[in-house]
């Protein structure tokens, strides 16, 4: 973490520890307690430990009943109703017990994953505190290294006559290009740099255009909102 004495002193960093098992652990304890404690505070958990949502009148109330049967890992109907749920991998191979991976760990049907697993087709990489993109830290604590910058920007003769920036923002043709390694500014036929000729704002030459290049000049509509379809329930 970074700490300063003053608003115009430079931040210090200092290293914690290695995050450990044991941590995850404490952390998953923690979160279990405060969750239950709400839940108990707004009157949705009996002195049993259940979530009271045994009451159902109709069809409609049944969707907070299998949320319920869910986070308890019990089943929501049926006559086998109420009974705890076997989950796949409790028990591994030769009858021994299931043992988390590395940073991992789980208490009564809460589970924590300290492993960054990101999402399909988003940033591999994501900054927070003062390493944030608007951090007004971010400049004291990130060290500026021009001949990468130099590497990653676009010709002189592509950028001639655009206007300057700060030294710390990108154009989004760099942006691209770190993160996606896609050069936008390189013609796939010429293999030429490409510049900015014209930039158009006004509808009526927008219009003119299009026509004159035989493309569609209406935009496309735009579909109402709808709510997401419902699932039919089998029973």
């Amino acid at each position: 973490m970074y700490t300063t004495a003053s608003p115009f002193a430079r931040p210090l960093f200092h290293e914690a520890a290695e995050l450990t098992d044991e941590d995850i652990q404490h952390l998953v304890e923690t979160i279990r307690t405060r969750v239950l404690r709400l839940l108990r505070a707004h009157g949705l958990l009996t002195d049993e430990g259940q979530l009271s949502l045994d009451e159902v009148d109709e069809p409609g109330d049944l969707l907070p009943l299998f949320q319920a049967a869910s986070i308890q890992g019990r089943v929501a109907q049926g006559p086998d109703a109420g009974a705890p749920l076997e989950r796949l991998n409790r028990i591994a191979a030769g009858g021994s017990r299931f043992r988390p991976p590395p940073l991992c760990a789980e208490l009564n049907g809460f589970s924590l994953h300290a492993a960054l697993v990101p999402p399909p087709r988003t940033h591999q990489q994501t900054y927070h505190g003062v390493l944030a993109p608007s951090s007004s830290w971010r400049d004291d604590v990130v060290i500026a290294n021009p001949a990468s910058r130099r590497a990653l920007s676009p010709s002189p003769e592509a950028t001639a006559g655009a206007p300057t920036r700060p030294a710390h923002r990108y154009l989004w043709s760099e942006l691209m290009r770190r993160v996606f390694g896609i050069d936008v500014l390189c013609c796939k036929h010429c293999r030429s740099r490409r510049r900015l000729v014209s930039l158009i704002t006004e509808r009526s030459v927008i219009l003119r255009i299009l026509a004159h290049l035989g493309l569609d000049t209406d935009p496309l509509p735009i579909q109402p909102a709808r709510a997401p379809p419902q699932l039919e329930l089998a029973f």
